[in-house]
């Protein structure tokens, strides 16, 4: 997910807000009304998000981070640069701190420091006045593929905000964030399944034989659609099974990806992904890590 790392990104993330709501305004007087609306609402969704990655950055920098209270070392690369957003040090500034370039620094934090070492760990921390205490953590194990999960969260999805955007790539998408921000919440993705890089963003790499298997069973129909002038593969939900497969927790997590989804297109979802270090670290066709499972440990 998108989040403000600086000053300057701060800054030139109003000014998207502003663009944003001047091309609302401008589509609102010229354009057809149900065109304003659908754009409006598109839009909207992305402003949101921005002035929600504003207010995570604001409070980091009025309130500190506090003690790290994690209890696995996937969580420790997030929390390190929220220490650095929050003490006002910039990349290069830390960079200079820890004895490596700016861009090394940038690297660090694109993959959110996964897969470096336990002293480039402790090295940074002490530059940012943070402690931390790694004797204890667990590592990532690697994760089963459960497709029923996989089958629960695309019905879920389908059934929720089956609107004029969700077309197959963005259904593909929705199950990517709702996979990469489970890791963040459980440490293990909610479906188990394995990513790959293609053209529009992470597509999980079982999910055309399992849409295949809900059609055979009659759960789900796909009808050819225009959107725009997009030809749209849109899926519709014929049976409401997620409960079967979901625990509580995970269609509450579900229902705040959807939320904050709802009115994205395919496209700025899409555009979303390719911002993240998940997909900037592998080439198209290539498998997605969303941690490093094989080894069973940070390197």
């Amino acid at each position: 997910m998108f989040q403000i790392k600086s000053e300057d990104q701060r800054l030139k993330t109003l000014k998207r807000i502003e663009q944003f709501e001047q091309q609302i305004q401008k589509i609102q007087k010229e354009g057809p009304a149900r065109k304003a609306e659908l754009f409006s609402k598109a839009l909207q969704g992305q402003i949101e998000e921005f002035r929600y990655q504003i207010g995570e950055f604001d409070r980091l920098r009025t309130n500190g981070v506090g003690p790290f209270q994690g209890n696995h070392i996937s969580q420790i690369g997030p929390y390190l640069i929220n220490a650095r957003i929050a003490s006002g040090m910039t990349q290069a500034e830390l960079a200079k701190k820890i004895g490596v370039s700016q861009p090394m620094v940038y690297k660090y934090e694109l993959d959110e420091y996964q897969g470096h070492s336990l002293d480039v760990l402790a090295k940074v921390a002490k530059a940012l006045g943070v402690r931390l205490d790694v004797s204890g953590y667990q590592v990532s194990k690697a994760a089963k593929y459960e497709p029923g999960k996989l089958k629960g969260a695309i019905l879920f999805f389908l059934n929720r905000i089956n609107n004029v955007y969700l077309g197959k790539t963005k259904l593909m998408k929705l199950i990517y964030y709702a996979d990469y921000e489970w890791i963040q919440k459980k440490s293990a993705p909610l479906t188990g399944d394995t990513y790959i890089a293609l053209q529009h963003g992470p597509v999980p790499k079982h999910s055309d034989d399992v849409l295949a298997e809900m059609e055979k069973q009659q759960w789900i129909q796909c009808a050819k659609t225009k959107f725009h002038d997009y030809d749209q593969n849109r899926y519709i939900a014929l049976a409401k099974e997620e409960q079967k497969f979901l625990t509580h927790d995970e269609l509450h997590h579900l229902e705040e990806i959807a939320k904050r989804f709802e009115h994205w297109t395919a496209t700025q979802m899409s555009e979303s992904t390719h911002e993240e270090w998940p997909w900037l670290t592998a080439r198209v066709g290539e498998e997605i890590k969303l941690y490093d499972a094989r080894q069973n440990q940070w390197k």
